[in-house]
Formats: C-alpha cells, sequence, structure tokens
C-alpha cells in the first residue's frame, strides 16, 4: 500500500513565457510556502502553465485566491487547484495541457458578461472571405465585422461582429440558422471580459528603446511631478520595452498623454492610461526582504531591524528549515516602515539586501467559498471570510432565515490548526508502542533546537531526531 503524500498542485496558466520557474516561485512564496515548481515544455519552450506544488492545502487555496486573475507582465494569470490524484508531483509529468486530465476548471474572479452589441458567429464556411461575412451584415449598422483566423491566415470557423447600437444585435440575433453558402450560420450574444478600471495618476508607456536605462526614461517626464518612473525589465535586467508612471496628480497624467506619439531616441512612444492592477496593493506597514545571506537566522534578521519598532520579523523557510532567501517585517507603524526603505542596497553577510513595500496579503473585504463535489454540484455549504469581527457577528442573524425556499443555518466557522505544539506516539491497534512519535512545534526555532537531542539517552536508549516528512504531520494530540 502506497502512503506517500499527495502534495497539493496548483495549475497557473496564461503565463508570461519569459517568466522562471524561480520568479513564479518567489511570487507564490509571498503567499504560502512553497514546495517545488515546474513549467510545461511543449517542444523544448514553455507552454504558458506550470504546476506549483504547495506546502499544504490551506497555502494552495491561499494561494488560488489571491493571486487567480491578477496581471502579470501584462498578461491576467489563472489558477486553481486540480484533483488530488494529479497532485502527486514526482510522478506528474505535466506535458499536456490540465482539461486533458480531466481536471474541473475553477470558476474565474471576473467572469465574462454578455455583450450589448457584439454577437458571435459560428460554422461559416472556412473558404469565406471578410467581405463575404460583412455583406451578410449589410443592413445593419456595423463597427467591425472579422472572421477569427489562425496565424497562417487561415479561419478558424467562427468570427465577431460589433454594432453601433443594442437594437442591431438584437435584430442579427434572428440570423441564427441561416444558410451562407451551403451552411447553417450560429448567432448568439457574444461574451466579453468586464471592463478594466483605469488608473487616475498612472500611465503605461510602450515602445521605449531597449537600451534606454532609469535616467533617460524619467527625463521624458522631467516636466512633471512624478512619484515614480520605472522601465519594467528582465530578472537580467534586459528591457521590455515598456514602463510605467506615477504622477502626483491626475492633471499631470492627462498632460503627460499628449506625449503619445512623440519621438524619442529615435522611437515613438505610445503613452496611455495605465489599468489598476490588483497587485498593486500595498501595506502601509509591512516590507518585503530579498537577498539575504541563506545561513542567516532569525536573530540576526531581527538585528537588522533593531532600530526600528517592529511587531515581526521572520525569514520564509522551506518545510526542512532551509532559508528561501528573503523574508518579511511588519513595523508598528508606517513612518518605521519608510524610513526602513533607506537599507535598499545594504550589505549585510556578504549580500546586498532588497528592500521593498510588501504587498497587502489580503486585498478584499471579504472572501466567499461555496463548496462542491467533483461533479460540480453544491454540497449544500460554503463558508464566508469578514474584514473584521463586527461584520461576522452581525452576519450570524441570519441564521433561520429563507433564502430560496430554505431556511439557511448561519455559524462561527472553525479555524484549522491552532494548536501549539502536536505530540503522538505511533501505536499498533492493541495499543502497542512501534517505538517512534512525531512532535509538531509551534515554530521553526523550536524545530531546529530539538534536533540537538539526537542521540541523547533516554530511558537507557539513544533516541533519534530528525526533521519529519510532511506527510506525518498532521498528528493528534
Amino acid at each position: 500500500m502506497n502512503t506517500q503524500k499527495i502534495n497539493p498542485t496548483v495549475y497557473i496558466g496564461n503565463l508570461p513565457f519569459d517568466m522562471t520557474e524561480e520568479e513564479i516561485e518567489t511570487e507564490f512564496g509571498k503567499v504560502a510556502e512553497v514546495v517545488n515548481v515546474k513549467i510545461a515544455q511543449k517542444r523544448g519552450r514553455p507552454a504558458g502553465y506550470a504546476f506549483v506544488e504547495m506546502k499544504n492545502m490551506g497555502g494552495a487555496k491561499r494561494v488560488v485566491d489571491k493571486l487567480d486573475g491578477t496581471e502579470v507582465s501584462g498578461r491576467t494569470i489563472r489558477s486553481f487547484v486540480p484533483y488530488p490524484r494529479y497532485s502527486q508531483f514526482s510522478s506528474f509529468s505535466p506535458t499536456r495541457k490540465p482539461q486533458h486530465f480531466g481536471i474541473r476548471r475553477r470558476q474565474p474572479i471576473n467572469p465574462k458578461e454578455e455583450s450589448t452589441t457584439q454577437i458571435h458567429v459560428s460554422n461559416i464556411p472556412f473558404n469565406m472571405k471578410d467581405e463575404e461575412f460583412e455583406k451578410i451584415f449589410q443592413n445593419f449598422k456595423t463597427k467591425e465585422c472579422k472572421i477569427s483566423r489562425k496565424k497562417d491566415g487561415r479561419s478558424k470557423g467562427f468570427g465577431f461582429v460589433e454594432f453601433e447600437s443594442h437594437e442591431d444585435q438584437k435584430k442579427a440575433l434572428k440570423l441564427n440558422g441561416k444558410e451562407f453558402n451551403g451552411r447553417k450560420i450560429e448567432v448568439k450574444i457574444a461574451l466579453v471580459s468586464p471592463p478594466k478600471e483605469e488608473s487616475t495618476t498612472q500611465i503605461h508607456v510602450s515602445n521605449i528603446p531597449f537600451n534606454m536605462k532609469d535616467e533617460e526614461f524619467a527625463k521624458i517626464f522631467q516636466n512633471f511631478k512624478t512619484k515614480e518612473c520605472k522601465i519594467s525589465r528582465k530578472k537580467d535586467g534586459r528591457s521590455k520595452g515598456f514602463g510605467f508612471v506615477e504622477f502626483e496628480s491626475n492633471e499631470d497624467q492627462q498632460k503627460a498623454l499628449e506625449l503619445n506619439g512623440k519621438e524619442f531616441n529615435g522611437r515613438k512612444i505610445g503613452v496611455r492610461v495605465a489599468y489598476l492592477s490588483k497587485q498593486r496593493k500595498f501595506s502601509k506597514t509591512r516590507i518585503y526582504v530579498s537577498n539575504l545571506p541563506f545561513d542567516m537566522k532569525d536573530k540576526g534578521f531581527e538585528e537588522i531591524f533593531q532600530n526600528f519598532k517592529t511587531k515581526e520579523c521572520k525569514i520564509v523557510r522551506y518545510g526542512t528549515g532551509k532559508s528561501k532567501g528573503f523574508g518579511f517585517v511588519e513595523f508598528e507603524s508606517h513612518e518605521d516602515q519608510q524610513k526602513s526603505l533607506e537599507l535598499n542596497g545594504k550589505e549585510f553577510g556578504g549580500r546586498k539586501i532588497g528592500v521593498r513595500v510588501a504587498y497587502l496579503p489580503n486585498q478584499r473585504e471579504f472572501s466567499k467559498t461555496q463548496i462542491y463535489k467533483r461533479n460540480g454540484r453544491s454540497k449544500g455549504f460554503g463558508f464566508v471570510e469578514f474584514e473584521s469581527n463586527e461584520y461576522q457577528q452581525k452576519s450570524l442573524e441570519l441564521n433561520g432565515k429563507e433564502f430560496g425556499g430554505r431556511k439557511i443555518g448561519v455559524r462561527v466557522a472553525y479555524v484549522p490548526n491552532q494548536r501549539e505544539l502536536k505530540y503522538k506516539i505511533v501505536r499498533l491497534r492493541n495499543g502497542r508502542s512501534k517505538g517512534y512519535g512525531f512532535v509538531e512545534f509551534e515554530s521553526n526555532e523550536d524545530q531546529q533546537k530539538s534536533l540537538e537531542l539526537n542521540d541523547k539517552e533516554f530511558n537507557g536508549r539513544q533516541i533519534r531526531v530528525k526533521i519529519a516528512c510532511e506527510s506525518h504531520k498532521k498528528v493528534s494530540n
């Protein structure tokens, strides 16, 4: 019987093709502990999706809740937890896309909506030209008629039409089932993504010369009051050809848009209003510290910030206790957070550390989780997480209220794994000891100290102490 633990794995899709496994591990590691990362390959190149093995299911769910639908390098990533039977990382070879494995897709955070002016037209003859496609809708006022095509120009057999009014869209739906060139076309309302929220102070600047330095980029906007001018770069420092500028006021943002199409270093730059990113919400009291020496202990990490009033200083570690090379510091005030940023680039333990403001760990006011069976049917219960205890207590008044013909039950949810210490001697069914046991500590520091007991003698026997495999950590008192 195979007793190997199947670690929870998160599927992450629509990744930038230049994103590395190290970058994914760093991004996910900000939310929960990562064990391993594998980017799927297709013909020796990244396939645009990856599998991230998490330490536990709680971390996997937090990662999905926080990162699903967020934007990375201009691409909206999608993530969900596949079925457990495909989460055994050591034996799983991600050579095909997840739908081929029978994985139920997680509903996106921002589901598509029905358009009021666009239609989707399918079953189009593959030899139909765009001009012929437009003639089908010549009796309507259209903005655009386009057949979707592959890279080689071949038709995909469907297309989209955008009308000037909702009335024309409704009339065009009557063409559903009509025959053109020997095929009955299917016409239905098109689904579109909800509009993105635009920033009132930021702009996106594209077509930047790849050899342009940040100082030169900032000079373009020297006549405006800016908070930040930054060229987006790859991990190796090479420019991605675009950047962002944040201004102190909306007036400066609007004036900067007039630079659209202006030439700098032989290239006409593109300037537009930037979309608000869900990831661009920062903490006012927390920082992220990178490039830490791997042998640095928590005490040494705390000493770096000894001149500030801190609530918590923690190096992020693997289950084995090995440092991941980064950590977080929570301060008592926003002032101390801002002062600590001056440590960016300072050398500690032979390495120049990176210090920046950390993202907020939870950006939503509350989360709603509907629990489903594997076949997609609801189990009839769910969970809601509120921003404050006050809202939680008010919600309890809904207990017994009727919704959809049924009286719902509302109670305070249990929070798992809150015990400080867990220990257990493993026994046979008859109660006799198997001669070994497990202990789970409140902190990594206590775990490391306990390893010093290895080979110590107790009751006439030398005990052996080592770090436990993850599969044995769930023990009861």
